[in-house]
């Protein structure tokens, strides 16, 4: 009985010794911020931005072709939409054989979400072993050889460390080995076929961009497969969702938690639902003017985007011009709250 006495009197005494834990405290919401990213007159710039940071890196976008996941546990690969890059599965592990005649060909949604890639799940049972048919860019590489336009591709091997593929030119049956090494200090690295194979230098570290502001392509699903509207071009913002960055759209009289820009605050943020698809920001904060050709800013829409340290920052676009009238200025406003 003395024993469990002293036993409980120690407990009782280092109990009164431990620390309180204090509640996470967010920081006052930051300063109301401009920002002026120049994607050049013939939207030939990327621009990468990094909220937290107020930076902005830019490259040009029509330097790589497919994109792989950085990740340690990374296996999806993306096409470069800027140049309207598509992609066909022959069924064919020889690539001898492999023919993309009667094939469907796919490009990538703008959501870049797993099932919506035109590579996909290559590992799986379906597609495993499968030589593609990469068409480099229906506008981009108009006019030049059908060998430096097509190639294919078959993608063997990834795990924790690196990605193994084998590619050559379309009309060739001898194809080269290429290795990629993951570092995961990026969100996606990015190869050119150019040169016989080699990696480009693209997007900055994961940690240093929210978002990209660039050309990609976008699917009008109400379309016919057919049609020449089905597929458009488009400039805007794709999240770093590799990087945990989600994010949600507001629109007035569309959205039904809807409230003025000035008006909101980290308790408003707080209550949405957010997206992990890529184009949360998209390209709809402007509208063209048929009469005139020019770009108008949409009123009443922004975006709100939470980044992986789970603080949030609300965004608006207010022009898409210079104070000269040239076009490929793209200027928001955002905000930490």
């Amino acid at each position: 009985m003395k024993k469990a006495l002293i036993y409980i009197i120690v407990l009782l005494a280092v109990a009164s010794c431990e620390k309180e834990e204090k509640p996470f405290v967010l920081p006052p919401p930051g300063d109301l911020t401009k920002v002026v990213a120049d994607i050049g007159t013939n939207y030939l710039k990327a621009v990468y931005i990094s909220l937290a940071k107020n930076t902005q890196q830019t490259r040009n976008w029509q330097d790589w072709d497919i994109a792989f996941e950085a990740s340690e546990t990374g296996s999806y690969v993306y096409l470069n939409e800027g140049k309207y890059m598509f992609a066909c599965h022959t069924n064919s592990s020889d690539f001898a054989t492999a023919d993309s005649t009667g094939k469907e060909w796919r490009l990538d949604n703008d959501e870049l979400t797993d099932d919506s890639t035109a590579v996909g799940k290559w590992w799986s049972n379906s597609t495993s072993s499968d030589v593609m048919v990469i068409d480099r860019g229906r506008i981009y590489y108009v006019g030049i050889t059908a060998s430096q336009r097509f190639k294919k591709i078959k993608i063997e091997h990834v795990n924790a460390n690196e990605y193994v593929f084998s590619f050559c030119d379309y009309g060739s049956n001898t194809p080269v080995s290429y290795t990629i090494t993951k570092d995961p200090n990026h969100s996606l690295m990015y190869f050119s076929f150019d040169d016989g194979g080699k990696m480009v230098d693209m997007s900055p570290p994961k940690d240093d961009w929210d978002f990209v502001l660039t050309r990609y392509a976008h699917i009008y699903y109400g379309e016919p497969l057919n049609s020449p509207y089905r597929n458009y071009m488009v400039n805007g913002g794709l999240n770093n969702k590799w990087n945990g960055v989600t994010g949600v759209r507001m629109i007035k009289d569309v959205s039904t938690s809807y409230i003025p820009f000035a008006q909101v605050t980290s308790n408003d943020a707080a209550l949405h639902s957010y997206s992990e698809e890529a184009n949360t920001i998209g390209f709809e904060w402007k509208i063209v003017d048929i009469n005139t050709g020019a770009y108008n800013i949409v009123p009443d829409i922004y975006y709100i985007l939470k980044d992986k340290n789970g603080f949030y920052y609300k965004i608006r676009f207010v022009d898409f011009y210079d104070d000269n009238g040239t076009k490929g200025y793209i200027t928001f406003e955002y905000q930490r709250l």
